[in-house]
């Protein structure tokens, strides 16, 4: 798909999957509990040797091999697997004295009915073979209340009955409460009345026709003029022109246009242009535009595109590429349409005279306070931080000699005459900021004043306040969404505008304090209480058939579900977790356990993540409030904060990553019963899968690494593992990629990279023949500034590196 957004690199928004390692799915544990190693009903009554069900179970090869299980061995708590010692089908046999005459094992229902005993089909008649016996009951394992806050705000969903594609931006009316208007990429302005009982919508412009959709452009901005009740003057930001990767003819375009007599939509065939740019590349088109408290037409324009400013146009005065313009609409020129104001920098001195201020990189969406008029921007950073400045007239920001307070390049700068912003943050914590409003509404007092703003990768909302001489932001909450713009209100209240189309209000939160968030995993219900280490038995074990690169760090997953619900799978092969959903991932370096996380889904339908970090006696876990990374077995590791892990788990990408049929459609060796199965059938047949769509064999799997598969087919399925998640349709990667299994085609083969060819020659990301010089797999197989993925990994996975490279060396041509 095409995003508008920025990430500090190509692929940058494998950001995502860098912090899927920090909060997602990846490779499952495989087998746990020694449990059947010392299941007396299987291995040692002597009683039962006349069973012919317990006969063939003792010779059963899945429980044989268990006893070599790594997580068994090596795992001294879970010798005391509350689930084996407690499993009703064991203790009749594991008590049992007289197991010859005893009429328990006669009319034992356990006994009788169990599958794995009696009832198991699997040798005799062909028929699958099921890992479990039966559904565990699971009364502790679920989703924790959130955290509280102690600014009780949330985003509250409006308009769902209407549906946009690419939204980009949401505009009040100045005249008339209630009406507002929804930008779309594609170049559509609709107009949603809220005045009556029922919202309507309706056109207000259809300029598809003109608008260029494509990478980064489109329909970017816009903006009333401040005497539109007497003129019915509407100004529009847009891209036009042609491309088709190798021929682009790129142009940002200002025009205006008349409303009708109505004020019900916008004239096309009264567009005037005001003023126009060439653009070098797709990306960092800025294109935001508003009217200041002066009258004057503000206007931001990226540096040109490419990475590390490319064109050269962050310290160029004499183009408007990578700064702020101002223009005066109302009084032209001479053979304008335009004037520059008096105080222009560069009106009376050698630049461009439409500069308002320069040196920045891709300002994404500005205000003005509506109190002070204080121009707030945000622009967009490179590799490493987002920043946001309080813009002044002339003033120069730095781009590209520093990113944020720090310098860029060169490595030693001089920042003398260059303006800081007020507040910064890493890409552990966001990588494509998205400006906001100072909040001047009346319905959440607790804000009045603070800037609100957000990040486009994750969807997460905050506050920034000053704090005496220096300024101090505060997560408020996550959208989980692709977070494409704000939008205020008449009264000052504002608007969030999701990019797949969904719109929110900031709203006060009503419902109160609730209990305590559970500051030690032996508190979340899903571990033995008195013995951390021990798994709820309401957790069933799972494995992904490809697994995400996490810097070698040993998973083991795990799910639960509360009872009597189930998981619906989708026509896409996604999973719908109910309410109420846990997936708890541990992990471990050289065998030592060191970090357990859980993956939860709320009552209100939203995925949130939370860490554990484990103590170094073992004895328990600590929620993770804060990200932190800190050295762990020699290496380094991010413990991830729930803000963190939004940057992945978005609504696009479906909450859950790895639990879905292509990576689930594979065996799994069942420590409760030593029974290797397939997990989609073991899930259905217990019921906690409704329904499949087909038997297991009929449908797709990714192809597991040691498994028989074409070149390409193995590094597909380890693209769809790493980065599909963001670069995916209506994800939060940058460009045209889609690395779904499922995608025709990946995009990348002969096309273009837009940010950076990371030092090797030419610049395809896919360079057929030839993987040294290709831009996808330069990115994947160094550690750096523009590394894939850009987060939470400090080490190349030397074997998916092995399996891209294997893939574009033996392409011959891009057809």
């Amino acid at each position: 798909m095409v995003t508008l957004r920025e990430l500090p690199a190509f692929l940058a928004i494998c950001l995502m999957a860098a912090l899927h390692a920090a909060c997602g799915d990846g490779n499952a544990g495989e087998d746990s509990g020694t449990g059947d190693v010392e299941d007396a009903r299987d291995t040692e009554d002597a009683a039962d040797t006349t069973d012919a069900a317990d006969v063939a179970d003792t010779t059963d090869a899945a429980d044989v091999a268990d006893t070599t299980d790594a997580r068994d061995t090596e795992d001294v708590a879970d010798t005391t697997d509350a689930a084996d010692v407690t499993d009703a089908t064991d203790a009749a046999d594991t008590s049992d004295t007289a197991d010859t005459t005893d009429v328990a094992d006669v009319t034992d229902t356990a006994e009788t009915t169990d599958s794995a005993d009696t009832t198991d089909t699997a040798d005799t008649t062909g028929s699958p073979v099921i890992g479990l016996d039966q559904r565990p009951a699971n009364q502790s394992c679920v989703a924790p209340s959130r955290p509280q806050n102690d600014i009780t705000v949330r985003a509250s969903r409006v308009f769902s009955g209407f549906s946009f594609s690419q939204a980009l931006g949401f505009v009040a009316d100045p005249l008339v409460d209630e009406v507002y208007y929804v930008l779309t990429q594609d170049g559509v302005i609709t107009r949603i009345d809220d005045r009556g009982d029922t919202a309507t919508s309706s056109v207000f412009i259809d300029h598809t026709t003109e608008v260029l959709n494509y990478f980064e452009g489109g329909l970017l901005g816009m903006a009333f003029h401040p005497d539109y009740e007497n003129n019915g003057y509407v100004f529009l930001s847009y891209m036009y022109g042609v491309s088709d990767w190798q021929n682009e003819d790129l142009n940002s375009r200002i025009s205006r246009f008349e409303v009708n007599e109505a004020g019900t939509a916008l004239l096309p065939n009264t567009e005037t242009t005001f003023y126009e740019v060439d653009q070098p590349a797709g990306n960092h088109n800025g294109g935001d535009i508003k009217f200041g408290p002066d009258g004057m037409l503000y206007i931001s324009l990226g540096d040109g595109g490419g990475g590390g400013d490319t064109y050269n146009n962050g310290q160029n005065p004499n183009t408007t590429l990578g700064a702020l313009l101002r223009i005066d609409v109302d009084v032209p020129a001479a053979g304008e349409e335009y004037s520059v104001p008096e105080g222009n920098p560069f009106s009376d001195a050698p630049g461009a005279d439409e500069i308002y201020a320069w040196g920045l990189r891709n300002v994404w969406r500005f205000s003005f306070d509506r109190e002070t008029g204080d121009l707030w921007a945000a622009d967009v950073g490179q590799n490493a931080w987002e920043e946001i400045d309080i813009i002044e007239e002339g003033g120069n920001y730095g781009w590209p000699i520093k990113e944020g307070l720090s310098c860029f390049d060169p490595p030693g700068c001089d920042r003398s005459d260059l303006l800081d912003p007020v507040h910064v943050y890493p890409h552990s914590q966001g990588s494509s900021i998205t400006g906001g409003y100072v909040y001047r509404g009346s319905e959440i007092p607790s804000l009045y004043g603070a800037y609100i703003f957000g990040d486009y990768t994750n969807g997460n909302v905050w506050a920034l306040r000053s704090v005496g001489e220096t300024w101090a932001s505060e997560f408020l909450f996550s959208t989980n969404g692709s977070l494409s713009s704000f939008g205020e209100d008449n009264n000052g209240e504002l608007y969030i505008v999701d990019y797949n189309g969904a719109l929110f209000r900031i709203v006060a939160e009503s419902t109160g304090p609730g209990p305590d968030f559970p500051a030690l995993l032996s508190e979340t219900g899903c571990v033995d209480s008195g013995n951390p280490s021990v798994l709820s038995a309401g957790l069933v074990p799972y494995t992904v058939n490809v697994p995400f690169w996490s810097d070698g760090a040993q998973k083991d997953r795990y799910l639960a579900i509360p009872d009597g619900s189930t998981i619906t799978v989708g026509s896409d092969g996604r999973l719908d977790f109910p309410n109420g959903t846990v997936l708890l991932k541990e992990f471990r370096l050289n065998g030592i356990l060191f970090e357990t996380r859980l993956l939860v889904r709320h009552a209100d339908g939203d995925w949130a993540g939370y860490s554990y970090r484990w103590r170094g006696d073992g004895s328990d876990a600590d929620y993770v409030e804060e990200g932190v990374e800190v050295e762990v077995e020699g290496q380094q590791w991010l413990f991830p904060s729930t803000q963190q892990c939004t940057t992945c788990h978005t609504r696009a990408a479906g909450g859950p990553l790895g639990p879905e049929v292509l990576q689930l459609n594979g065996d799994l060796s069942y420590p409760s019963t030593g029974r290797s199965a397939n997990q989609l059938e073991t899930l259905s047949a217990v019921g906690m899968i409704d329904t499949l769509p087909a038997p297991a064999a009929e449908l797709d799997a990714l192809p597991r690494p040691n498994e028989t598969a074409t070149d390409e087919e193995h590094a597909r399925a380890w693209l769809h593992s790493n980065c599909s998640n963001c670069h995916r349709p209506g994800g939060t990667g940058r460009g045209t990629q889609d690395f779904l299994w499922t995608a025709a085609d990946t995009n990348t083969c002969g096309v273009r990279a837009q940010f950076g060819s990371v030092g090797v020659t030419g610049d395809s990301l896919v360079n057929p023949g030839d993987a040294d010089n290709s831009v996808l797999f330069a990115r994947i197989n160094h550690r750096g500034s523009e590394q894939m993925p850009p987060l939470a990994t400090s080490i190349v996975d030397s074997d998916g590196v092995a399996l891209v490279r294997a893939w574009i060396d033996g392409l011959s041509g891009c057809n």
